[in-house]
């Protein structure tokens, strides 16, 4: 039977101290109670774990919980995270260590400030420059580099901090470069689909993993992703002006809004004037606007 969460306190133990705590309820998927925790706060399960914060002695520390309420990780740590890919950071008076699910500390540098491991990896800094660790702390791109702070669909957009130029290329999780550094980056350029926007020859456009434009506008100087085969774009210089084209680069939603977000499951929100409402991929009013 699969937990899906720890549902909101059910139960509020009242008490004149300012370390009151609550009673939290687990149910699965049938709404059946499986355990009840007292704790201040608590975090949904992630890898079969799930953060608690717990009044111990005069202060307020986290541990973890497993899926049946059996405490795994002692609440010893001033600050947690959930876990992501096995592992999470724990903080002790201001150290930051990376833990497994076990509670078992994971041997890494020592970092000022430190990511959230998304797809394997984490972005680490030193005197806020840009490295990555994985999920065995093994430092895969030292420190010195600046850009998007996540891989996406397996690359990441990275800059040397040092250059001159800021010309952005793309690394690998094995800490190599697989675009060569030739473009500037759009916003924090991650690829979606197999498509990620930089910005080239003063342009924003779209290119593939092997580093090779598949699209490149022709109605304006930027542009998103396509989502339900179109792409939002504005055309005047003070960010108004929202519409979206195909990839034949026509506009089919004309830019005639002051803004508009990309699509989602057919539908955006878009504003003009004053008023929002909502558009459907031929620029149909749902709602009004």
């Amino acid at each position: 039977m699969k937990l899906k969460s720890l549902l909101l306190p059910l139960f509020l133990i009242l008490s004149i101290s300012v370390f009151a705590q609550k009673t939290f309820t687990c149910i699965d998927d049938f709404g059946k109670e499986l355990f009840k925790i007292d704790a201040e706060f608590v975090y949904a399960f992630s890898n079969n774990r799930c953060a608690y914060k717990k009044q111990m002695g005069n202060e307020w520390k986290w541990g973890f919980i497993d899926e049946k309420g059996n405490t795994i990780i002692e609440p010893k740590y001033d600050k947690v995270l959930s876990f992501s890919d096995g592992v999470t950071w724990a903080t002790i008076e201001n150290q930051e260590m990376l833990l497994d699910t076990f509670g078992e500390r994971i041997q890494t540098n020592e970092y000022s400030k430190v990511g959230q491991f998304i797809e394997g990896m984490c972005a680490v800094y030193q005197d806020d420059k840009m490295g990555f660790i994985n999920t065995s702390g093994i430092e895969v791109l030292p420190c010195e580099f600046i850009g998007s702070p996540a891989f996406s669909e397996g690359l990441v957009c990275l800059s040397l901090a040092n250059s001159t130029t800021e010309n952005y290329g793309f690394y690998d999780k094995n800490g190599k470069l697989v675009i060569p550094h030739q473009f500037k980056q759009a916003g924090f350029s991650n690829f979606k689909n197999g498509e990620c926007r930089v910005k080239l020859n003063g342009k924003i456009c779209l290119i593939d993993t092997p580093g090779k434009p598949t699209f490149i506008p022709k109605l304006s100087t930027n542009m998103d992703n396509f989502e339900n085969d179109l792409s939002r774009a504005y055309t005047k210089p003070n960010r108004i002006g929202f519409g979206y084209f195909n990839r034949e680069n026509q506009w089919v939603i004309k830019p005639i809004y002051t803004n508009a977000n990309s699509f989602l499951n057919g539908f955006s929100i878009a504003k003009m004037n004053d008023k929002y409402g909502v558009i459907n991929t031929i620029g149909k009013n749902n709602y009004s606007i």
